[in-house]
């Protein structure tokens, strides 16, 4: 049973946020973790040639075998096989690979009676978490909506709440993993409950990933999972160039036929460009979200400006916006990043003026004077629409000038 997503707590980017899903391996390790106990399975990466030694160090037992995807209906779509050996394992892998899939997990069976199974799934809404409960659930608890209970627990609040056969404590503790991983989306269906311990069988998360740096590594864009199996050319992209940097580089696409496209640094700094777009109305405007940080060199800049301009000329809105923002850097040279993305405006630069391109920068940190001289220098020579700022003019005020230029 997956339960309608509603609106997100005041605090949370209501629209922008990319609510995205993360693997069932990720979830069962912060429910473990959360609850003071190991989780025994593995995540196997079809790709990843390491895969094999991973399953040859699993004890010998019986295992499930499913797809890792966020892909519904698993069971009834054969994506999940059950009591099966260790040297059955990579040979199921390899059979629901054939069938279009990469991810995929492998942990043991865990026997019970099913009168022990429950249903549990938070939800945050506009008035706090709303909870949805059932003693008795399991695969068939869409038969049995008059067994749900309903609550919400308000903003804020800590009052301790008890449901039958789950102790206020131990909800609590699912409620505290909730909010400091910045889910908007847990179930956990079916859940088993014996003697106070709490074993997940089946387990989703949704959760924003514009907080990703908030988590501290809790979980990471490399757990966020899709049942489409396919990513946009631009997001493989800065996955690759990523892969092979000491820098951080994300990109992920919100509304492919956006009007502004993002080039956000620092994860804290991005993140309140992302609230005030939210503040203007203007999160469904989104191309993308994502961020670079950590000194990534020009080159590196070159590459990923590359690729996030990909996605606005992909894009089929009539009007096309940059912004390029952040924080001010303590160790990421402005002027070394300025000159990659000035590099990928100079070879797409018939593009943007013909498609009537307006920039909007503002950025601070090492050799900023030149790295924003330069890039008005630049946008003056190619004739396009810009306001370059340094850090003296606020977030707030960037995006303002942003939301007017978007309504004109």
């Amino acid at each position: 049973m997956r339960l309608e997503a509603r609106q997100p707590l005041i605090g949370y980017n209501v629209n922008l946020m990319a609510r995205v899903k993360l693997s069932e391996f990720r979830a069962k390790k912060l429910i473990a973790r959360q609850l003071g106990y190991d989780y025994e399975g593995i995540s196997i990466d079809f790709e990843d040639n390491n895969s094999q030694k991973a399953v040859s160090k699993l004890p010998e037992g019986s295992y499930v075998v499913k797809v890792d995807q966020a892909t519904k209906k698993r069971n009834k779509l054969g994506l999940v096989k059950l009591n099966r050996s260790k040297t059955e394992i990579l040979d199921d892998v390899a059979a629901m690979a054939a069938k279009g899939y990469r991810y995929f997990l492998a942990e043991p069976i865990v026997k019970h009676d099913t009168k022990v199974e429950r249903f549990l799934a938070l939800m945050r809404t506009e008035q706090g978490i709303e909870i949805h409960y059932s003693a008795s659930g399991g695969v068939d608890i869409e038969e049995h909506p008059e067994d749900v209970t309903k609550l919400i627990i308000a903003g804020g609040s800590q009052k301790l709440i008890k449901l039958p056969g789950l102790s206020a404590e131990r909800l609590g503790q699912l409620i505290e993993l909730f909010n400091k991983n910045h889910m908007v989306y847990l179930e956990i269906n079916p859940l088993l409950i014996e003697d106070s311990q709490l074993t997940p069988l089946d387990a989703a998360v949704e959760v924003d990933s514009t907080a990703e740096l908030a988590v501290q590594g809790a979980w990471t864009g490399n757990d966020v999972r899709s049942s489409n199996t396919q990513k946009t050319d631009s997001e493989k992209a800065v996955e690759s160039l990523q892969a092979i940097s000491v820098s951080a580089l994300t990109l992920r696409v919100i509304n492919p036929d956006g009007k502004i496209l993002l080039m956000l640094s620092g994860g804290g700094a991005s993140l309140v460009v992302a609230d005030e777009f939210d503040a203007h109305g203007l999160s469904d405007e989104l191309i993308n979200y994502g961020e670079y940080s950590g000194a990534p060199n020009e080159e590196e800049l070159y590459k990923y400006a590359l690729a996030t301009i990909k996605l606005l000329k992909d894009s089929r809105a009539t009007k096309k916006i940059i912004v390029i923002a952040g924080g001010v850097a303590n160790f990421t040279d402005i002027a070394v990043t300025f000159k990659g993305i000035i590099r990928a405006f100079e070879k797409e630069k018939d593009y943007l003026k013909k498609n009537d391109v307006s920039v909007f920068v503002r950025r601070g940190g090492p050799n900023q004077q030149k790295g924003l001289t330069m890039m008005e220098d630049f946008l003056i020579k190619i004739g396009l629409k810009h306001k370059v700022h340094g850090p003296d003019v606020s977030i707030a005020r960037l995006v303002k000038e942003v939301a007017e230029e978007v309504k004109r």
